[in-house]
């Protein structure tokens, strides 16, 4: 974000207002930063966003205002690629590395859940979230009336989440195979909140195996078995394997003056199962990672991804417009997450 968060409120005493014109008199701005401020989604009446700069705001109507300086307004297009199944009851979609899921107080327009919905016709409903740096899939109901079904296979955490990832470290055991059961709770620091394990935190449980490793470098699977937000990359961070490139979670950063790599780290939601529920039907689906991992990784990792795509029982190329597989029937164990981000 780089810059520090503005904020101002007020409630509204006199005549009827345009918002546009009430944002102006708080901010300061000029006329058309105010509008701006509005499009990009900073303006609330009450608790909620307002994007109308000439809706009149009300005697009595509580006006808050969140903005950064200078304002930056980088609209993002949508891309019907990311669209991989629309349904009656849900749509799956890819989301690609760099998009937050959802806007910040200040913005919303960025976010990839808004564009979506600009982007499609009719009803869309969010269950769970991404990581901004984290892609892949994430599924959405197309009708008001599918929420609570939906709703239910998470809370009930009947929805099986597979990752794979990218971590740094040596590997602390011989074992491919590794289970990390450490609590996880918020941690505030003088730069914003990030998470730790804590004994005073809630119960948090992902199992790990290996796929790959070379020189400190490791491809790996994870299935979180709880929901906590960061867990996969505070549980790697934890065992001494941040993911490659997490510097929030201690992953070393390469003093050069080259700018970062984009994503900066590489977390990928490649499977998402869960069983019918009420009128949504039972689904198994996979999507593999951004070409633009395979560039950061040597061939021989790219081939372990394949093989373990072959053994999870997906076919040797992906549909050849989306990249969804559908993949078998498999049990659907309880082990899911609510729909906290990783």
């Amino acid at each position: 974000m780089g810059t520090p968060l503005k904020q101002v409120q007020r409630v509204h005493r006199g005549a009827d207002l345009p918002l546009a014109a009430m944002v102006a008199r708080l901010t300061g701005q000029s006329a058309a930063d105010s509008k701006l401020i509005i499009r990009m989604g900073g303006a609330y009446l009450g608790k909620y966003r307002c994007k109308q700069a000439d809706r009149a705001v009300k005697n009595g109507e509580r006006v808050s205002v969140y903005y950064r300086l200078p304002l930056v307004y980088d609209p993002v297009p949508f891309d019907p690629i990311w669209v991989l199944l629309d349904r009656r009851d849900f749509l799956l979609a890819n989301k690609p590395p760099g998009l937050p899921t959802q806007g910040r107080r200040d913005a919303d327009y960025m976010a990839f859940f808004e564009v979506l919905k600009k982007g499609l016709d009719g009803y869309l409903g969010l269950h769970h979230r991404l990581d901004q740096d984290t892609s892949g899939l994430m599924l959405f109901t197309r009708h008001r009336d599918r929420n609570k079904d939906v709703a239910d296979l998470f809370s009930g955490r009947d929805v099986v989440k597979t990752y794979v990832a990218v971590a740094q470290g040596d590997w602390p055991h011989g074992e491919d195979s590794l289970t990390v059961d450490a609590p996880i709770a918020p941690w505030r620091t003088k730069t914003g909140t990030r998470q730790r394990v804590h004994g005073d935190g809630k119960p948090a449980s992902t199992v790990f195996r290996r796929l790959w490793s070379s020189g400190g470098l490791h491809l790996i699977e994870a299935i979180p078995h709880t929901g906590r937000t960061h867990q996969i990359r505070v549980h790697l961070a934890h065992v001494g394997l941040p993911l490659l490139g997490d510097s929030l979670y201690g992953a070393p950063t390469e003093d050069t003056p080259a700018p970062p790599p984009k994503p900066a780290f590489l977390l990928h939601c490649a499977g998402l199962a869960w069983p019918k529920q009420g009128r949504i039907p039972g689904g198994n689906y996979g999507v593999a990672p951004p070409e633009i991992w395979w560039s950061r990784l040597p061939a021989e990792a790219r081939e372990a991804f394949r093989q373990w795509w072959r053994d999870r029982g997906a076919p040797d190329s992906n549909h050849p417009a989306t990249g969804l597989v559908s993949l078998p029937a498999r049990e659907t164990t309880p082990i899911g997450s609510r729909g906290e981000s990783c």
